[in-house]
């Protein structure tokens, strides 16, 4: 899955109290009120023992709330989640009402991802006690993690309805006006409230930080983001953070230095990279100075555009005399089999081979793309098929005379800002229409709805969905094309990596990937950047995509 992109939504650190000495297990005899007590004062620093002690309350009293609550508050610190949700289970059974344990229960069902499981929860809770603003919260989070932003958006104004300076819901509130909406203006304004409620607070800061990078800020930016790791050195989310602003606006060598905080940060991705490194029985490559002749197992990560980037830095380790295995996404495998032959790879997420060295496929760069003329102008580094080229560019020769443009008009998922950086097909084929060209969609999913219900009108779209679930035969379709049209999606790798010039609509917020400003991607000489600036519809953005393609394709 694609990286789910920097913001921290709130978070709590409960101070501990005094550390008494561990506790022996105790009866069911002994007195329960002493033991539950010990429990409680040993549950920050000893959490097993508070666990053994509730347990053994439980024995003798199983329906004790108290005992409940020690019990699912010990097991949460251990990381013991199954038994945490037992316990919060029979506490809610036995005491419905009890809003707090609620949350605690939907903060744990959401932390293993059962995000919609946790809405019911909370949704219940809410008919019980709809004053509950902990409840609410919780509820704001787990719809946003199902990309339910605007029924997010809606449980945090009823938050602040009631209560106007509520920090947490004015920081996430603040972050999906900002991230999911492009409203850069008003997200900051919410989460410069939260911070007046709760100054200096990390999570907001970095946040608030982020934000001001997206309005090219930085300079702004990079001192919320020093003060928060300042303060907390270990907080990977904001050093991630950062790195994103420095790669965006070219900054690359602070910026990859920075990205490898990524291995360390609360994503999900970034816990599934740390397992798959866990698995690979050699350390962390850290330089490429004894590289010759050594094993190398390059680790997949993020997604299929992100991989195709990531993969222009393969010859370079090649060069240096490594013994590569790469892993990558099944579709890729044939193509990358293709275009680096010097390589082996592999569609496992990791095997049993034996390996010198391992690293993630995204910290490749930070090796070799620090300053901008370590990008080599290449025409291409990927080969598609020269048969299955040939047997397109006779296929599409037969629509007839005029410009054969591959187009693309959705992009990413709805973690990764889709809303922001798509358009409906009918606006993007509005400005293309009456030029006599073709247009050969390149729209991954299911569309044919969308092609279907073209207003007269519009030029007719050419589809073969059964090309482009297989990316090697999309690879050749592409290579045979005069050129794309396409939103920021992994289309656009794909173009740029094979050496055909594509128009990229660029929205107002992009992601790092496309830079702050510019017409050029460093990654793919052949990829011109068309922005969008704040506040302009698409059509005006196509349209001088269309002009320039028409310029360049003659």
């Amino acid at each position: 899955m694609p990286w789910s992109l920097p913001w921290r939504r709130p978070r709590s650190t409960p101070e501990s109290p005094a550390v008494r000495a561990p506790l022996e297990p105790r009866g069911a005899a002994e007195d329960v009120e002493a033991a539950l007590a010990d429990a409680e004062a040993s549950l920050s620093a000893q959490p097993a023992v508070a666990l053994q002690n509730a347990e053994q309350v439980l024995r003798a009293r199983p329906q004790s709330p108290r005992a409940l609550r020690v019990a699912a508050a010990a097991a949460r610190a251990l990381g013991d989640t199954e038994t945490a949700l037992d316990h919060l289970t029979l506490l809610l059974h036995l005491e419905p009402r009890d809003s707090v344990s609620a949350a605690s229960m939907a903060a744990l069902l959401r932390g293993a991802g059962q995000h919609a499981r946790a809405a019911r929860l909370l949704e219940r809770q809410l008919e019980r006690d709809p004053a509950q603003a902990v409840l609410r919260l919780e509820l704001a989070q787990a719809l946003y993690a199902q990309a339910r932003h605007a029924d997010a958006a809606e449980q945090l104004r009823r938050v602040l309805a009631a209560e106007p300076g509520h920090a947490a819901a004015l920081n996430l509130l603040g972050l999906i006006v900002a991230r999911e909406t492009g409203e850069l203006e008003e997200g900051e304004a919410l989460v410069r409230a939260a911070l007046h409620a709760a100054p200096g607070w990390n999570a907001a800061s970095s946040n608030l930080g982020w934000i001001l990078a997206e309005q090219g800020r930085l300079g702004e930016a990079l001192e919320l983001f020093a003060a928060v790791l300042e303060r907390a050195p270990g907080d990977a989310e904001t050093r991630f953070m950062r790195a994103c602003a420095l790669l965006k606006q070219g900054r690359f060598q602070e910026g990859w230095r920075d990205y490898e905080a990524r291995h360390d940060a609360d994503f999900p991705s970034a816990a599934a990279n740390r397992q798959a490194a866990a698995t690979v029985n050699a350390p962390r490559l850290d330089s490429l100075d004894d590289v010759s002749g050594r094993r190398v197992r390059v680790l997949a990560e993020q997604g299929l555009g992100d991989q195709i980037m990531f993969a222009s830095c393969l010859p370079d380790l090649i060069a240096r005399g490594a013994h590569c295995t790469v892993e990558c996404e099944p579709r890729l495998k044939a193509l990358f089999e293709r275009s680096f032959p010097a390589a082996r790879f592999s569609a496992e997420r990791s095997s049993g081979d034996a390996s010198d060295f391992q690293l993630m496929a995204g910290s490749l760069p930070g090796f070799v793309r620090n300053r901008w003329e370590d990008f080599p102008r290449h025409e291409g580094f990927l080969r598609a098929d020269p048969a299955a080229v040939s047997a397109w560019r006779k296929r599409l020769a037969e629509l007839g005379p005029g410009l054969k443009l591959g187009i693309s008009w959705r992009g990413g998922m709805s973690s990764t800002r889709r809303q922001l950086r798509s358009l409906a097909l009918d606006e993007l084929l509005a400005p293309l229409a009456g030029r006599g060209h073709h247009f050969i969609s390149l729209q991954y999913g299911d569309c044919a709805r969308e092609l279907t219900a073209l207003p007269s009108g519009l030029p007719p779209v050419h589809h073969w969905p059964d090309e482009l679930s297989d990316y090697d035969r999309t690879a050749a379709l592409v290579a045979a094309l005069d050129g794309v049209i396409s939103v920021c999606t992994a289309v656009v790798h794909l173009t740029g990596a094979l050496g055909k010039p594509a128009w990229v609509l660029t929205p107002a917020v992009p992601e790092w990937r496309y830079l702050a400003e510019g017409t050029r991607m460093p990654w793919y000489p052949s990829v011109h950047l068309v922005r969008q600036s704040h506040g302009e519809p698409w059509g005006p953005v196509v349209e001088r995509s269309r002009r320039l393609a028409e310029t360049a394709l003659g």
